[in-house]
């Protein structure tokens, strides 16, 4: 079964594996009391790592899994709606239903991407953010980071 990791920063051919809305525990900044809240996961799978940012680094396995998520605020939507044209190579998803762009992210799409890295501490935890910037379709023989 494929693994998930923290993929090394650099350019990526990726499928899309799913997409989905998900509920999690969290606490509420004002309050800090706990509260269910709510997030967009998109799933990628690495299909071949093309360049590593540190040639140091260990390039990870063919199938390894990572994710990157979204808050479902304002922001948090145009971040995810602007990954979902350059996924589906559309440039308008407006009024199409979450649950119909949500299907279709998990349909087969193959992208070239630059995949960054970076460590947030939070208190006394470090958090590891994966942000996925996608280049072009896989098919595209063009591939610029």
């Amino acid at each position: 079964a494929p693994e998930f990791v923290e993929p090394p920063s650099g350019n990526y051919i990726l499928d899309v594996k799913s997409a989905a809305l998900e509920s999690y525990k969290g606490k509420d900044k004002e309050t800090q009391q706990e509260e269910m809240k709510r997030r967009l996961r998109i799933v990628y799978s690495v299909a071949s790592t093309v360049e590593l940012s540190d040639p140091s680094e260990i390039p990870v396995a063919e199938g390894s899994l990572f994710s990157e998520t979204f808050m479902t605020n304002s922001d948090g939507m145009t971040y995810f709606k602007r990954q979902v044209k350059k996924v589906l190579g559309g440039d308008n998803i407006t009024g199409v239903p979450l649950k119909d762009i949500l299907k279709e992210m998990g349909n087969g799409h193959q992208v070239r991407a630059k995949v960054k890295t970076k460590d947030s501490k939070v208190g006394d935890k470090t958090y590891t953010n994966v942000q996925v910037r996608i280049m072009g379709d896989a098919q595209d023989p063009e591939f610029t980071a």
